[in-house]
């Protein structure tokens, strides 16, 4: 099962909260919460003006594009306490999926004041661009301290977790482009994972290698629900309470770039990635990188220490892929939400 449903199985309240229309009841997300609110953004007569209007705030570089992507994390953020306030003393689990530091980058205005140099936008594009993906940081931090301090309000008398993490992290033209296409090099997968309980306490830094598997086994052992979880992960929840945790190998990531798969494992200081053609489970192209020499991953080695262990990793990962064509399949959707995805990159 997933997540929310194995939450629900054990008595919780659920709900989910999603300002990305790739997050929405268009691709199934409704069916697993007993609560689910996609913030859809403004509608357009065209659906075309969105592509336009797109592609005329990235070239003029305009932030404040009223609702053009996705709605603020502001909105979602009041909706998720209201909706926590109203479970009273149930138990709950929710989710909320912000994109205030998501492409293209549109914080508000205030919030761009406050991390613009003194550099001209005309002459200084690179910049500017940085400066408002750092606006949307400001913003996207301000939304969840204001979240935090609205749940230490609640008062809640059980063991509560706050769980922070990133589906992807975004290139700044460490490899040639912006944005989070297909690729698997460090500023794309190395993101945050905290867990952090409420009221606050003094945290500290694991140098645990782990993977976005790990929070549902995790989150399921911290909340008392995880008799007969079967499914892939290791609970991180020993290591959060202070224990001991077994070191769990090279983690492993993928994305898909059609007609291949392109798959990365990682160790502490060193990555192994592949580009395997998913008809004939052949590996095209690959690059291996020392980490602690070469942390931008800008000059791929012939081999390291650790490549075999990396590359037996991968092989065996492989061998369990099913075959045929990685294309992702696409749920109906109407016109409108079609071209936001696409504004968003989700779609070409």
């Amino acid at each position: 099962p997933s997540l929310p449903r194995a939450l629900a199985a054990a008595g919780y309240r659920t709900a989910g909260f999603s300002a990305n229309p790739n997050v929405s009841a268009a691709f199934g997300y409704a069916d697993h919460f007993q609560s689910f609110d996609y913030l859809k953004a403004a509608q357009w007569v065209n659906p075309a003006l969105v592509r336009v209007a797109a592609l005329v705030a990235n070239k003029l570089d305009l932030t404040e594009v009223p609702e053009l992507y996705f709605i603020g994390g502001g909105e979602l953020m009041i909706r998720a306490l209201d909706w926590m306030t109203e479970q009273g003393e149930e138990a709950f689990f929710t989710y909320l999926h912000l994109m205030d530091t998501h492409a293209p980058y549109s914080p508000p205005t205030s919030h761009l004041a406050r991390v613009t140099g003194s550099s001209d936008p005309a002459k200084d594009r690179r910049q500017h661009h940085l400066d408002r993906y750092d606006g949307g940081i400001l913003y996207a931090d301000e939304v969840v301290s204001r979240l935090l301090a609205g749940i230490e309000r609640l008062q809640l008398n059980r063991p509560t977790w706050i769980v922070l993490t990133s589906d992807h992290g975004e290139e700044h033209w460490e490899h040639g482009e912006t944005g989070h296409r297909a690729k698997l090099y460090e500023e794309l997968i190395r993101v945050p994972l905290i867990f952090a309980p409420v009221p606050s306490s003094p945290g500290r830094r694991s140098a645990l290698p782990v993977s976005h598997i790990d929070i549902m086994p995790t989150i399921l052992d911290l909340a008392g629900a995880a008799t007969g979880f079967h499914g892939e992960g290791t609970s991180l929840a020993p290591e959060i309470l202070g224990g001991t945790h077994p070191d769990p190998g090279p983690t492993l990531s993928e994305t898909t770039d059609p007609p291949h798969l392109i798959v990365a494992a990682r160790l502490p200081g060193a990555k192994y990635m592949v580009w395997v053609d998913t008809e004939s489970r052949q590996i095209e192209r690959e690059l291996y990188f020392d980490l602690e020499a070469d942390p931008g991953e800008q000059d791929p080695l012939s081999n390291g220490p650790r490549r075999e262990t990396l590359e037996a990793a991968i092989r065996d990962h492989i061998v369990r892929l099913p075959t045929g064509s990685v294309e992702p399949s696409l749920p109906p959707l109407d016109p409108q939400t079609r071209e936001r995805l696409r504004a968003l990159g989700y779609l070409d």
